[in-house]
């Protein structure tokens, strides 16, 4: 008898919990899609591609309506007068963004992800590195990917039979951002869509995987408290190994242009607008936002 008292009890506080949780939108009279415990909407993200889903939301529930991540309470805005008063007006309120349940020393820091000061700091110092004058310096890194992806056009627009052939415009265009990231990151050239048949390069073997997103990963990072995801070893919701081969030749890229300087060699991408930036953390003052240390040099280069 007591035992099913206990059950009981526990029952009606579970349910206590759930409904008061899931009732934030509702008793502020604002719409949105009935929530599944514990993920959310999650579940339709991790099923349905975001933008079918979003859209379906919005002409059912309109310009605002709320979600939620997990247990958090998640207002999405469809109203470009709202969003332009909450990116340029309002800025200084919203500053942060959503926290990730998960933690990595390095996908946490980078500017996405960052927060407060951190943010700030990292956000006035990586400014110069996209202005008109320094994206110019990386034009001709970006024309030669772009050259590499009208003669992949050039070649299968016609078959071999004359016929017209039939190409994959998403797996075209990953292979192009590849290429993109890989000259202007990564000081690697590489021809994605040129060479598909070279499953055995290192670099486009994970550039392909990471972009493999797992549904059901993402909506664990946002639904699942930090301890469970501790447990899962769930740090990011990318691939582990693709993750950490792009850390570790991020670090091997940076350990060469160390090596590089002071000498004739000089490169106009993304990783030495970085660089430039650089500085150990023992001769970082709290109050200096001019300089980089290694581990925000290496989240921003790689993320």
């Amino acid at each position: 008898m007591f035992w099913i008292h206990s059950k009981t009890k526990y029952n009606f506080f579970t349910f206590s919990y759930i409904k008061r949780k899931y009732s934030f939108w509702s008793d502020r009279k604002i719409q949105g899609p009935k929530p599944i415990f514990p993920f959310g909407y999650l579940l339709n993200r991790a099923i349905n591609e975001p933008p079918d889903f979003e859209y379906d939301f919005a002409q059912k529930y309109g310009r605002i309506y709320g979600l939620y991540t997990g247990t958090l309470p998640t207002l999405t805005v469809n109203d470009a007068d709202i969003i332009k008063n909450i990116c340029i007006k309002d800025f200084q309120m919203f500053l942060n963004k959503r926290s990730l349940n998960s933690y990595h020393h390095l996908w946490n820091g980078n500017l996405f992800n960052a927060e407060s000061e951190s943010w700030k700091r990292v956000r006035t110092i990586t400014s110069p590195a996209f202005t008109s004058g320094a994206l110019r310096k990386m034009y001709p890194l970006m024309d030669r990917c772009i050259m590499k992806l009208v003669n992949y056009l050039d070649q299968q627009t016609v078959g071999v039979s004359g016929e017209e052939a039939v190409i994959d415009p998403k797996a075209v265009i990953i292979g192009f951002t590849i290429d993109v990231i890989a000259c202007t990151s990564f000081a690697t050239e590489t021809d994605t869509n040129g060479d598909r048949t070279n499953a055995n390069d290192p670099l486009l073997k994970h550039s392909e995987t990471i972009f493999a997103f797992n549904g059901f990963k993402i909506a664990a990072v946002f639904a699942l408290p930090r301890r469970v995801l501790n447990l899962l070893n769930i740090t990011t919701w990318f691939d582990q190994n693709s993750f950490d081969y792009f850390i570790n030749l991020t670090k091997q890229i940076l350990q060469q242009r160390k090596l590089e300087e002071g000498t004739s060699t000089k490169r106009n991408d993304f990783v030495q607008l970085m660089v430039d930036s650089f500085v150990y953390d023992d001769a970082l003052q709290n109050t200096d936002y001019s300089k980089l240390t290694a581990r925000k040099l290496i989240c921003l280069i790689y993320f």
